[in-house]
């Protein structure tokens, strides 16, 4: 029987113990080759540390630091490593010494963590109840101090031998009693207990200025506020968009600066520490370096992330620059309610009411009941929903959409004293803490919810009676609620689009100067638009220019007069386009007429001396009668052009509004959507507006419109809040439907009744959407998404919870068409297994089919041989808007998704 031959294991067994040793010491190493060269320390720089009575820690800096609110002096040829970058540090609030040292009290808290996360190496090997240590760190670059990036972080000072070097770079009058720390980063800490004989006297230490008590504590107070503030991350988003801008040699240097006084000046508003207001303004300073910065990079990879960035930052810089400016003084603080003033107010506003023609219909829309209970209750009744009532009573008297009757009251004396009566009790102090919390939201998750709750918060702020509140409003509103719908076109394109009209021919049958007058006409008339400059408003006038040619015969008396005759009539009838609508003014016609005598019959042609003078007597009686029968002529066609004109315009006109109306103005406005115009233009060539379509409650777009190709017919700009503000109106957040009952709201909500009538094979499936953005739009990356947040979804026996299900489409163009693809696979997005993905992506897989182009071009238009000769020339989706221009036809069309040439129009 043969042995089985064995093999030897301990080679392995010195692997693993190898494997072993390398692990534990990996992460020693890897915090040395991560570690940042900031010089102020972070929580986890601080050594362990003893406190003095009050808890509080002292640490000094070597050298003085700079009056600079940029922190840390970063100089010019600055290019990031992987050793450098590092989250962004909060700094200490610091006092500058009497000998190049401050002393800095961080937060009792701050240094528990940094006992727990660093060991402490001291010269006795032991720690010591009662003794202070000090650690020093290196001095705060100037801008005349050079930095370099390859520099290594320090070695611990036992594992190196240049600690002797480190220590012997502090100020001389320092160096005594000063022992090496461990882990220094590029610092280092000292053990002082043989030098410092009480925990607040450290006059033993030569170079460190001495504190007060009163000085220590009000210093570890304010840094403590500062630290605890910065960890709430009210920056988040705008660090990480920063985080790869620093990997760039020409925007690391900026991008770090950002970010360290993005990090302060939150911390310090959080914090009310009055220094925000020198940090904001700094954030200022460094927009205005990067907007310098992106116009040199405009042709680099870097400049749209930069150019995001900067648009991130200035929304910051507003809203931070007007919350410092309200923790000054009394900005903030509303003057107390006078009582007794307010209750007159309302009791006068209920008497005059009364005895108004609708005097309970006004009673209950200014809610006069409840505000007298609250006037009755008084300060100690005053609950945050009674003052929410309060500003939304306020808000009712703003409205605009009102008759005139309505409108002569809301503007009369008594509706204004008792608005400024119930603007006292409106009134509230600004939480800085909660706006900065809110708004970060906004730019991180750009959730409905979010942006819910900063538009109502910008409401309440609007009807203060506080300047520098209703300022942070109207700031709030520029930023986050412009215009989200754009759209221009030039009267080329209006011109071509106009009908061509044929010849009319008509019999006449009329009487000039009592006289019948029958015969034959024939009109031809051009149809043309010319553009009405207007630095406000959108106008055109729709022009007519006409020539009406007649032959005609008219008997007066013994003599029959065959006339010839021509009339040019030019009509102008104005347009202004508005959101509502088109609206018109009657035509105006100027007529020119010209008639001549062709040939003149008598009851005397044949007889001999009298034909000649009958002839003679008819000519003259018509050449006396010419001036009168042109008048007459061309009022008649004046008049008749008119009416006609004005029948055939309006009619067509009326037609279209009304067609507006039904399928997008009332649907609209039965969401508490009522398209607003920001602005409006008339050019000579083109005809430009941009509409805000958002309910009270809403936002609208933040981020900078795309640009229009320069030589576009026509563009359209759409942001995603416009779309997202109608999904809302639907309010599926928490409904649960079927698919039948989906298409039908759908259909009820825009009127559509065609809608009603498709049926599919997944009418039954029961949807139960989530309580917040349960259908999002989102256009980014050159995609347009599609999200739906299902709660439960109920299909054949079988049910789905808590997942978001998200589509993609690449927007396509080719020729005068363009349409939306289905980009990718649609995603499924939650916790579940295998076999619920795969029945979830048969069922939306035919939602969402990919074989299904979406046209975004209607076809009518593609179809229209008036528009040949163009083209789409831009399908652009991305930063939260949606473009589409069409212009002139290109040997080379444009690629899809492509921004389109730098020329705004």
């Amino acid at each position: 029987m043969s042995r089985q031959q064995k093999e030897p294991t301990w080679p392995f067994l010195c692997i693993l113990a190898c494997l072993f040793v390398l692990s534990a010491a990996a992460p020693r190493a890897w915090e040395k080759s991560i570690r940042t060269h900031d010089p102020h320390p972070s929580e986890k720089a601080i050594s362990e540390t003893e406190t003095c009575d009050d808890g509080i820690q002292v640490v000094a800096y070597a050298e003085e630091v700079s009056d600079d609110s940029s922190s840390d002096q970063v100089p010019e040829d600055y290019c990031p490593t992987i050793s450098l970058i590092a989250p962004a540090p909060v700094e200490p609030l610091s006092t500058a010494g009497t000998d190049g040292f401050v002393v800095v009290a961080p937060s009792p808290r701050i240094g528990q963590q940094a006992s727990e996360a660093i060991t402490a190496d001291t010269a006795g090997g032991e720690e010591s109840a009662g003794v202070e240590l000090l650690e020093l760190l290196p001095a705060l670059p100037t801008e005349e101090d050079t930095f370099s990036p390859d520099v290594e972080a320090m070695p611990p000072a036992e594992e190196s031998e240049s600690g002797a070097e480190m220590e012997s770079e502090l100020p001389a009058d320092g160096e005594a009693g000063l022992e090496a720390h461990t882990e220094m980063e590029p610092s280092v800490a000292v053990d002082d207990a043989a030098e410092v004989a009480d925990d607040r006297d450290m006059s033993a230490v030569d170079g460190v200025s001495v504190l007060s008590q009163e000085d220590v504590a009000g210093l570890a107070a304010e840094n403590s506020r500062t630290r605890e503030n910065a960890d709430r991350s009210v920056s988040a988003s705008i660090i990480e968009a920063l985080e790869p801008l620093k990997w760039d040699c020409e925007t690391g240097r900026w991008a770090h600066d950002v970010t360290e006084a993005v990090t302060r000046a939150s911390a310090e508003l959080l914090a009310g520490l009055p220094a925000a207001k020198q940090s904001v303004a700094r954030l200022s300073v460094l927009g205005r370096d990067g907007v310098a910065l992106a116009k040199q990079r405009e042709e680099t990879e870097s400049h749209r992330p930069l150019a995001r960035v900067l648009m991130m930052l200035h929304r910051r810089v507003q809203v931070w620059e007007q919350l410092a400016a309200l923790q000054e003084g009394r900005q903030n603080q509303p003057e107390p309610v006078d009582w007794q003033q307010v209750r007159h107010a309302v009791v006068q506003m209920k008497d005059l009411t009364a005895g108004a023609e609708n005097g309970s219909a006004w009673g209950s829309f200014l809610e006069l009941d409840a505000l007298a209970q609250i006037v009755e209750r008084g300060e100690s009744g005053l609950s945050s929903d009674y003052r929410t009532l309060v500003q939304y009573v306020i808000l009712k008297l703003q409205v605009e959409d009102v008759s005139e009757e309505q409108r002569t009251f809301l503007e009369s004396q008594d509706v204004a004293n008792f608005k400024r009566a119930l603007k006292t009790i409106a009134a509230e102090p600004v939480d800085a803490a909660a706006w900065l919390t809110s708004q970060e939201n906004l730019e991180r998750t750009g959730s409905r919810d979010a942006a819910e709750h900063l538009a109502v918060e910008r409401l309440k702020l609007s009807v203060s009676n506080l300047p520098a509140q209703v300022e942070l409003a109207r700031r709030i509103e520029e930023l986050y609620c412009d215009s989200n719908v754009r759209i221009a076109v030039t009267g080329y394109l209006l011109n071509r689009l106009l009908p061509d009209r044929e010849p009319e021919y008509q019999w006449v049958r009329d009487t000039v100067l009592g006289h019948p007058v029958r015969g034959r006409s024939t009109t031809i008339a051009e149809v043309g638009v010319a553009l009405v400059p207007d630095a406000q408003r959108m106008r055109a006038a729709l022009t007519v220019d006409g020539i009406v040619s007649a032959s005609t015969s008219s008997t007066a008396g013994p003599a029959t007069f065959f006339n010839g005759s021509e009339t040019e009539y030019s009509a102008v009838k104005e347009l202004e386009l508005t959101a509502a609508g088109i609206r018109f003014r009657p035509a105006e016609v100027t007529v020119d007429n010209r008639m001549w005598l062709r040939q003149v019959r008598t009851e005397f042609d044949g007889v001999p001396l009298l034909s000649s003078l009958a002839q003679s007597v008819a000519r003259s009686q018509h050449e006396a009668n010419r001036p009168a029968i042109r008048r007459e002529m061309n009022r008649k066609v004046q008049s008749q052009a008119e009416r006609q004109i004005d029948e055939e315009i309006d009619a067509r006109l009326g037609e279209l509004n009304d067609r507006l109306q039904k399928r997008l103005l009332n649907p609209l406005a039965a969401m508490s959507l009522r398209p607003e115009v920001i602005e409006a233009q008339t050019t000579e060539a083109r005809l430009a507006m941009k509409l805000r379509l958002a309910g009270p409650s809403h936002l609208a777009s933040n981020t900078p419109r795309p640009w229009a190709p320069s030589d576009s017919v026509l563009s359209f700009q759409v942001h995603q809040s416009a779309l997202n503000n109608v999904l809302c109106g639907l309010r599926l957040d928490g409904a649960t439907l079927t698919i039948k009952e989906l298409r039908d709201r759908i259909a009820t909500s825009f009127n559509r009744p065609e809608l009603l009538e498709e049926t599919t094979e997944n009418d039954d499936v029961s949807i139960a959407f989530a309580e917040n953005d349960a259908a999002r739009i989102d256009f980014e990356d050159g995609r347009v998404a599609v999200s739906l947040a299902i709660s439960r979804l109920r299909a054949d026996n079988r049910q789905w919870r808590d997942f978001r299900v998200c589509a993609y489409y690449r927007p396509e163009m080719s020729g005068q068409s363009a349409t939306l693809v289905r980009d990718g696979v649609v995603e499924l997005i939650g916790p579940m297994r295998m076999a619920s993905q795969i029945a979830l992506r048969g069922i939306f897989s035919k939602t969402f089919a990919k074989g299904r182009e979406l046209p975004i071009v209607p076809q009518e238009i593609t179809a229209d041989p008036r528009l040949r000769g163009l083209q789409v020339t831009q399908v652009h989706a991305d930063d939260g808007w949606f473009a589409l221009a069409i212009g002139p036809e290109r040997i080379e069309p444009a690629v899809a998704n492509s921004a389109g040439p730098a020329t705004v129009k």
